[in-house]
C-alpha cells in the first residue's frame, strides 16, 4: 500500500511538472512569436514610411516639372500682393491646374506601393487663420448649421487657439469645458491638427465629418483660390451667396476663369454697389492661381496591413525666389 501510494504520488508530481514545462513552453512560444511579431511590424513600418515619402518625392518631381519652362510667365508676379494684377497667366495655363492630373494616383514598385492625393492649398480653410466671421459663414452658410449654432462654434474655436482664458461672447474657455466634462481642455495655441477640432465645445460627430474634408491647421495662407475651392468653401467668403457661388461654378465649368478681383465681381449677380463695397475686401482674400499644393502619400507593403501615411505641403518656387523651377517642400505633417 505505502508503495503505490508513493508511486501514485511520484506519478502526480509528474503530471504536475509536465503541466509546468508546458505551460513555460507555451509563453515563451507566445512571448516569441509576439516578439517575431513587434520585429515584423516595426520594419513593415519603416518600409511603408519610406513608400510614402517615395510617393511625396515622386510628386514633388512631377510638381517641378510641371514650373519648368514657365518662369518668363511668373515675372514680377511673386508675391501674394500682386497676384490681382497679374493678367498674363489664366488658370488654365497656370502649371499647377489640377495638381492631382500631374501625377498617377497610385504606384507599385516590388513589395512597396503609394497612394498619391494632391490638393490645391486655396481650396482649404485654415482653421488657424479665419476670423470667427469666416467660420461663421462656413458653419451656416457652406454646411447649412442652424446661424445660431455656427456663431457659438466659430466664438468656441477661435477661443481655443488664442492665449487668454476669458470666454468670448458665446465661446468657451477652460472651466466651460470643465463643467461640461469634456475629454480635453482648450490648449490656447494654434490648431495641431484638424483632428483636434472635434474637441473644441459643442462640435458633433457628425459635423465634424461633414467640416473636415475643407479643413487644414497650417497656418500657411488664408487665401481662396475662387478657380479651385468648393462651394462649402466660396460660401466662407463674404458676400458669398448661394446664388453668387452657383455664378462663380458655372463659369467656371464654361472656361470662364477670372484672373483678377475685377473679373471676378463681374461673374457674380451684385449690383454696382455691391461690388464696390466687396472690392477692397476681396483683394485680401481671393487668389486666382495655385501657390501651394497638399501632397497626402500613404505608403504600403504588398500582404502587410501596415500602411504610412506622410502629409507635405509644396511651394511654387517661382514666388520664393527661385528661377529653376522647384517645388520647395514648405511644411511637412508628422507621419503615422
Amino acid at each position: 500500500m505505502r508503495l503505490r501510494r508513493r508511486q501514485g504520488f511520484v506519478l502526480l508530481a509528474a503530471l504536475w511538472l509536465l503541466v509546468a514545462i508546458s505551460a513555460v513552453m507555451l509563453g515563451a512560444s507566445l512571448e516569441s512569436r509576439s516578439r517575431r511579431q513587434v520585429v515584423a511590424n516595426t520594419l513593415d513600418r519603416t518600409r511603408a514610411r519610406a513608400a510614402a515619402s517615395a510617393g511625396t518625392e515622386y510628386a514633388r518631381s512631377r510638381l517641378s516639372a510641371a514650373l519648368v519652362g514657365r518662369a518668363d510667365e511668373y515675372t514680377g508676379a511673386r508675391s501674394l500682393r500682386g497676384l490681382e494684377q497679374m493678367r498674363q497667366v489664366t488658370m488654365l495655363s497656370s502649371p499647377w491646374w489640377a495638381p492631382q492630373q500631374l501625377v498617377e494616383t497610385g504606384r507599385d514598385f516590388g513589395e512597396l506601393d503609394f497612394d498619391l492625393q494632391l490638393q490645391d492649398l486655396g481650396a482649404l480653410l485654415d482653421i488657424n487663420l479665419l476670423e470667427p466671421d469666416d467660420l461663421r459663414r462656413f458653419f451656416a452658410n457652406g454646411l447649412g448649421v442652424d446661424y445660431a449654432v455656427a456663431d457659438k462654434l466659430a466664438q468656441a474655436i477661435a477661443d481655443w487657439r488664442d492665449e487668454d482664458d476669458i470666454p468670448r461672447v458665446g465661446g468657451a474657455e477652460r472651466d466651460d469645458y470643465i463643467r461640461a466634462g469634456a475629454m480635453r481642455l482648450p490648449t490656447n495655441r494654434p490648431f495641431g491638427d484638424v483632428e483636434e477640432l472635434r474637441y473644441v465645445l459643442g462640435m458633433t460627430p457628425e459635423l465634424f465629418e461633414a467640416a473636415r474634408p475643407y479643413l487644414i491647421a497650417s497656418g500657411l495662407v488664408n487665401r481662396i483660390n475662387v478657380n479651385a475651392a468648393p462651394a462649402p468653401v466660396l460660401l466662407s467668403l463674404p458676400g458669398f451667396t448661394p446664388a453668387a457661388v452657383d455664378a462663380l461654378i458655372s463659369a467656371r465649368e464654361r472656361g470662364q476663369i477670372p484672373v483678377n478681383v475685377n473679373e471676378l465681381l463681374a461673374l457674380l449677380p451684385l449690383d454696382e454697389g455691391e461690388r464696390q463695397a466687396l472690392r477692397q475686401e476681396l483683394q485680401q482674400r481671393v487668389i486666382f492661381l495655385s501657390l501651394f499644393v497638399l501632397v497626402d502619400a500613404v505608403g504600403g507593403v504588398e500582404g502587410s496591413a501596415v500602411r504610412a501615411r506622410q502629409r507635405t505641403i509644396v511651394g511654387n518656387g517661382f514666388f520664393f525666389g527661385q528661377r529653376q523651377g522647384e517645388a520647395l517642400e514648405v511644411m511637412r505633417f508628422g507621419g503615422s
